[in-house]
């Protein structure tokens, strides 16, 4: 014996979820942008790159006004805007007192080199070029007289 198969409400809402669900998806695939957002215009930014470890005669090779190359890409990155440098320390055990401390390491220092450039936003990140900097980013930077890496610590807008 067969049953005839029945058609209720149910059934239509199940084919439009489905339906919707299949409009929807095509239009963001055809649009090409899934969370994309458009670039904005250029504005002018500063970030601030630690380059850990340098040497001593090495600190005074990066001056304000050296133009700033990426040494993976070979592309200019902005301009150095201001240079300062700490003392670089290290985290040591001390076996007699039992604890973590902090030493200085000798003829070492830690430089801040702030870099100021055009960038656009694109995608929550900004872009120098083609060449993306956020805080976290490890940046491989060629300054006339040094070449170092180090992580981009700041980024900030420069009104």
């Amino acid at each position: 014996m067969k049953t005839k198969a029945k058609f209720n409400i149910i059934d239509v809402l199940l084919i439009l979820i489905i339906a919707a669900a299949a409009v929807f998806g095509a239009v963001i695939l055809r649009s090409g942008r899934l969370g994309a957002e458009e670039a904005s215009a250029e504005r002018s930014i500063r970030y601030t790159v630690l380059l850990s470890n340098v040497k001593s005669q090495f600190i005074r090779n990066i001056q304000p006004g050296d133009s700033v190359t990426d040494t993976v890409k070979l592309m200019p990155i902005g301009e150095v805007k201001d240079v300062r440098s700490d003392f670089a320390t290290v985290q040591i055990e001390d076996y007699n007192a039992g604890r973590i401390v902090t030493a200085t390491v000798p003829d070492t220092y830690d430089v801040y080199v702030t870099v100021e450039a055009m960038a656009t936003v694109s995608d929550g990140a900004y872009m120098i070029g083609g060449y993306q900097i956020n805080v976290g980013t490890l940046v491989s930077l060629r300054v006339p007289n040094y070449t170092g890496s180090g992580f981009c610590t700041a980024v900030s807008e420069v009104e």
